[in-house]
C-alpha cells in the first residue's frame, strides 16, 4: 500500500463498513475485540509511520498503538477512514542554548514562588500586582 496514495483520503462521508472485530490490546485490561467502527487508523504524514486509536469497552481508556502497513492494509480495504496528522512543529525548532534544567533548578524555582513578593522581582515595575490569597 502506498500511503502516499492515502494523502486527502480521510474519509469524510458515511461509509458502510463491514461487521468486523479487531483484536486490541488496553494496557490496563488486556486484550479484547473492538468493532471497526470503534478504531481510528492514524498515519503520519512527516515520517510515514501507522498507528491506530480506540477506546477500551471494559475501562472506557483511549489507548493508541504504533502499527505497520501490513496489519493496517486490510482494515484500509475494508473501508477504515484514516486520520492524517503531522508532528508538531517544535520537534523541528532550534533547541534554545544554556545550561541544563537540573532538580536543584526546580527547587530553586519552587522555594522562589513561595516567596511573598516574588512577582516585585521578576516585574519590571515590582508595583501594582498583588496574588490572590
Amino acid at each position: 500500500m502506498d500511503a502516499g496514495n492515502l494523502r486527502g483520503s480521510t474519509v469524510t462521508k458515511p461509509v458502510r463498513i463491514p461487521p468486523v472485530r479487531i483484536r486490541v490490546a488496553c494496557p490496563d485490561c488486556g486484550d479484547l475485540f473492538v468493532t471497526a467502527l470503534g478504531l481510528t487508523l492514524r498515519f503520519c504524514v512527516d515520517d510515514r509511520q501507522w498507528s491506530y486509536c480506540f477506546r477500551c469497552t471494559l475501562c472506557n481508556r483511549a489507548t493508541s498503538h504504533q502499527s505497520d502497513e501490513l496489519l493496517v492494509a486490510p482494515l484500509v480495504a475494508v473501508g477504515l477512514p484514516i486520520q492524517e496528522w503531522c508532528l508538531p512543529a517544535e520537534l523541528t525548532e532550534a533547541r534554545p542554548r544554556g545550561a541544563v534544567l537540573v532538580p536543584d533548578d526546580v527547587l530553586d524555582f519552587h522555594l522562589f514562588l513561595h516567596r511573598p513578593d516574588w512577582f516585585a522581582d521578576v516585574h519590571p515595575t515590582g508595583v501594582g500586582w498583588r496574588l490572590a490569597p
